[in-house]
């Protein structure tokens, strides 16, 4: 008998119990999605209806939700390569009554989209399971001038730097792991999509980017302007980094001198760390631009407020990290965090608000990120963010016998900057004041690995050879083109 499942006003089975693909822990996913989808609808300001491409549907829960959810939508392709998913899409549309708006596409995810080349797609949802690298030239290239592509990635194991080589050959771009892995994993995958949208002549506009459990979203805007375009090269960047102490340098591949006129950007990097000695390295190139659209992100977080709690399940965690991109500082790229900081030099650090209220102090601006709670992300130098852990170690002496070289080097470098930790109004966050949840804890076993391999034993059974009935060894196929949801 089939298990059912509902989520927001959608209710979905599989062909039995085993076979549904459903992931309770990316409702979240998909209730941010709808209010992304909302809101962007809000802003066309009912000129035209949303016509919808989801590219990997699975049960096609997402897609029945945007029918039913989201004010404005014409038409929605729900799409799988999988022949049982696309049956069980066809049974939950049809149990859902909205034949009239979703229709079951079967096929390969970029083919169906080249065929809808003469429809107006608006928004391209792209939500695979592991990395949607194979899917983004034909997304950026089908939807429509001043469209939505919302991508999502779980590859975080490949985009944080554990595997550099295979960030490169998915993403053309080589990740670091550092304490600011998660948003340059979002500036990976930013980057890899702007690289994608210029070769058509097109450029990005990120409205929100966002780390969250396993994976990262991003939504993005796609326009059409050759003059524009030009500029794309001055949005991605070499990142210069410390082997130890991370602190690190944004090198842009271009600057701009004059109208419609570049030059090579001078080189500003460093061999030696000038904080604690090591080698410094190179990472990227990654999108140095904005990961948000603070008007866009308002509207969100206002439309949150007024119909979130009645509409979504996981409003308490969206509004929490809504509200902490809402305060993320939108041009000052990566970031240090206090924990990195203080115990590289081996000191018991003070609280945020401390080291907030010394930046702020210096004319500097200062936010968390959403990617972590000890983030201290600002436009001030990393100079200073170093000289502020000096400081604080003159006010607070610790024995500095004991100290290896590495930390050691640190402390001994001269404080070129004033730093005043007087308390500072501003220090403490609005959200963090407001008593937003922001760093919510996840339920316990939430984790999607703990049912991977049962799931992998189902999709390995679909392929498997039917002249003997064995198992087919490679998930390659798979792994592409199937989603847990």
């Amino acid at each position: 008998m089939a298990r059912e499942i509902s989520e927001g006003r959608a209710a979905v089975s599989g062909q039995d119990d085993s076979t549904v693909f459903y992931n309770p822990v990316q409702e979240f996913n998909r209730d941010m999605s709808i209010a992304i989808l909302q809101t962007f609808s809000n802003s066309l300001n009912g000129s035209e209806g949303l016509k919808i491409f989801e590219g990997l549907s699975a049960t096609g829960l997402r897609s029945i939700r945007y029918a039913k959810e989201i004010n404005g939508v014409t038409q929605v392709y729900s799409n799988d390569l999988d022949l049982s998913a696309f049956k069980c899409i066809e049974a939950n549309v049809t149990k859902n009554g909205v034949e009239h708006i979703v229709q079951p596409l079967f096929g390969d995810c970029n083919a169906n989209l080249i065929k809808l080349r003469n429809e107006k797609i608006n928004v391209v949802d792209l939500d695979p399971f592991g990395s949607p690298a194979a899917f983004v030239d034909t997304a950026v290239r089908q939807v429509a001038e001043g469209g939505l592509l919302l991508v999502t990635a779980t590859d975080l194991s490949v985009l944080c730097g554990q595997v550099p080589e295979k960030c490169y050959a998915l993403y053309g771009s080589f990740a670091v792991k550092a304490p600011f892995m998660h948003e340059n994993a979002l500036r990976i995958l930013l980057y890899c999509i702007s690289r994608h949208a210029a070769v058509y002549g097109r450029y990005i506009v990120p409205q929100i980017s966002f780390f969250k459990d396993f994976y990262i979203r991003v939504a993005v805007r796609v326009f059409t302007k050759a003059s524009i375009v030009k500029d794309v090269c001055t949005k991605h960047s070499i990142i210069n980094y410390c082997s130890q102490c991370s602190d690190f340098l944004l090198n842009p591949l271009a600057v701009k001198n004059g109208p419609a006129k570049f030059l090579h950007a001078t080189v500003q990097g460093y061999q030696k760390c000038l904080q604690c000695n090591s080698s410094m390295r190179m990472a990227g190139p990654v999108w140095n631009g904005r990961l948000h659209d603070p008007q866009f992100v308002g509207r969100l977080l206002e439309f949150l407020k007024q119909e979130g709690l009645t509409r979504f399940g996981s409003f308490k965690k969206m509004l929490g990290t809504v509200s902490l991109i809402s305060e993320e500082l939108v041009d000052a790229p990566l970031f240090l965090t206090k924990e990195m900081l203080f115990s590289a030099a081996k000191i018991s650090g003070p609280k945020l608000t401390t080291v907030s209220s010394a930046i702020l102090n210096a004319g500097y601006q200062f936010s968390v990120s959403h990617c972590t709670p000890v983030a201290i992300k600002t436009d001030a130098p990393t100079s200073f963010i170093w000289d502020l852990v000096r400081a604080y170690e003159k006010n607070h002496p610790i024995d500095k016998t004991k100290l290896s070289e590495f930390s050691k080097t640190i402390l001994s470098r001269a404080i070129t900057h004033t730093v005043d930790f007087t308390p500072h109004e501003s220090a403490n966050p609005s959200s963090r004041a407001s008593k937003v949840t922001r760093f919510p804890i996840n339920p316990p076993n939430w984790d999607p690995k703990r049912d991977l391999g049962h799931i992998r034993v189902l999709l390995m059974a679909e392929v498997s050879d039917q002249n003997n009935g064995t198992i087919a060894s490679s998930m390659e196929p798979c792994d592409k083109r199937c989603k847990l949801e």
